[in-house]
């Protein structure tokens, strides 16, 4: 019983979150079934035709959150963005050695996995308990009961969450991972920094590259096209070179009277004496590693939270489009609520409808041309769409207002000295020169969101730019 209670519950739950997340185009569909009511045939009082409507629309949108309870789920909001975290999930699995016979190991079996014994660093210990609870975090969140019907996966914030707890994984396990799978991780963050639009990438390469220094010296082969004169002119490169020729020779003919001695020039000091680091500043070598690895997790750190922020950035202006949306088609039934209660003859609603259909297909082939000319790859969680519906309910609000437009503009260009008197029978009615105006005013949507649009290039930018870099990088 107990089991059947909580089904119930659980269906009740999804239904509510397909219900809300489904209600922002809802306005919109209100308002069309209300004019066609209103209009084929007519009802025999203007209350009844909204009435109807109401109830029309009401059993609409329960028959289709009904249909769409899995889309509101981690499993069918993004199916990609599901698979791809489950990938990970199994690979971090694999990496930390659970599986499924074994999915909660005690401490001491942690360690042994990992290759790691009591002994070692608490910072080390602290880092391997980062990652089996994140682990266990992203696994509740993609298989526990918050991976069921949630707002947050309609929204997309839900797969930026999990993402960011995978990222957080990834950064500490540098800390406790087999020096080669450092490397590795390490020649993939290079691929993925150079050439990208990330702040401070040369910083950030310059520390990647002393930490792999730090930590196995025989590794920098891999990293041969970072050059230490990268950001100086010819001219400063080809004189740094002269004086570290002539500071050998220097060394050389010291070198005859004193055998003992030896000069190394670090950066922009003379260290007179050995040339090991590790001795002049009397560190161990695993101190040294210890903390080249955690400069590596920083590294990793800035170039996550890079990425994480853009899609932030993109989820954020879906969501606002979505608001739009739900407020546009709520706005476009109040005028058309008030025109049928002021008892609006069919003809104004048919020429109203006419502008409003007009606007929307001129702002809807104008955002399909601007959306055919973006070439960007990357996964937009639904943002293109949103635009693409966001576009013609706007545009169609634009066209009616041309109708308005188009009678100040006869008002402000009277002659006659008498105010003229204008009613809706004077502004809506079939005209060429008003299906132009609101042809129009139906591309003006597409400059009202240019900005916005702007700005998500930019996150889209960014975000390929990381992509296309090690790609790029690959094929060479």
């Amino acid at each position: 019983m107990s089991k059947l209670i909580k089904n119930i519950g659980t269906f009740i739950t999804s239904f509510a979150v397909s219900f809300v997340a489904i209600g922002v185009v809802f306005p919109l569909i209100a308002t069309v079934i209300t004019v066609a009511i209103y209009l084929f045939p007519p009802p025999e009082t203007n209350q009844q035709a909204l009435l109807y409507g109401v109830i029309s629309t009401g059993i609409l949108w329960l028959l289709c959150a009904l249909f769409c309870i899995h889309f509101s789920t981690a499993r069918g909001a993004n199916i990609r963005s599901y698979h791809l975290l489950k990938n990970r999930l199994c690979q971090l699995g694999a990496r930390l050695g659970i599986d499924a016979s074994q999915p909660s190991p005690d401490e001491n079996t942690r360690m042994a996995l990992v290759g790691m014994s009591p002994t070692d660093r608490i910072c080390n210990r602290i880092a391997l308990r980062e990652t089996y609870t994140y682990y266990n975090a992203i696994k509740e969140a993609l298989e526990g009961p918050p991976s069921r019907a949630s707002l947050q996966w309609v929204l997309g914030t839900g797969y930026i969450s999990v993402w960011n707890m995978v990222h957080r994984v990834d950064e500490a396990i540098l800390q406790i991972e087999p020096r080669e799978l450092v490397i590795h991780a390490a020649i993939h963050d290079k691929l993925s920094i150079q050439d990208s639009n990330i702040n401070g990438r040369d910083e950030l390469l310059d520390k990647l590259i002393q930490a792999i220094k730090d930590i196995d010296p025989a590794a920098m082969a891999y990293f041969s096209e970072h050059q230490p004169y990268r950001n100086f002119d010819e001219k400063l490169k080809k004189l740094a070179h002269y004086y570290d020729e002539n500071l050998n020779k220097l060394v050389q003919i010291v070198s005859q009277f004193d055998p003992s001695f030896t000069l190394t020039f670090i950066g922009q000091q003379f260290v007179e004496g050995n040339t090991d680091t590790s001795t002049t500043r009397g560190t161990s070598d695993s101190t040294i590693e210890a903390r080249a690895r955690i400069a590596l997790r920083s590294v990793r750190r800035a170039l996550n939270e890079f990425r994480d922020n853009r899609w932030e950035g993109l989820i954020r202006a879906r969501i606002r489009l979505l608001g739009a949306i739900a407020h546009t088609g709520l706005i476009t039934y109040i005028l058309l609520a008030i025109a049928i209660l002021r008892k609006a003859p069919p003809e104004i609603i048919v020429a109203a409808t006419a502008f409003y259909v007009v606007g929307a297909i001129a702002g809807l082939f104008g955002r399909l041309y601007q959306e055919a000319s973006n070439s960007s790859a990357v996964d937009d969680y639904g943002l293109a769409a949103t635009r693409l519906i966001a576009t013609p309910m706007l545009s169609g609000l634009a066209g009616i207002g041309a109708a308005f437009i188009s009678v100040l503009i006869a008002i402000a260009t009277n002659t006659s000295g008498q105010p003229p008197k204008v009613g809706l029978s004077d502004i809506f009615y079939l005209e060429p020169r008003f299906l132009f105006a609101a042809a129009v005013f139906g591309l003006t949507p597409n400059l009202l969101i240019r900005s916005l649009e702007q700005q998500t290039k930019r996150y889209a930018s960014d975000i390929q730019s990381v992509q296309e870099s090690e790609q790029g990088s690959r094929s060479k």
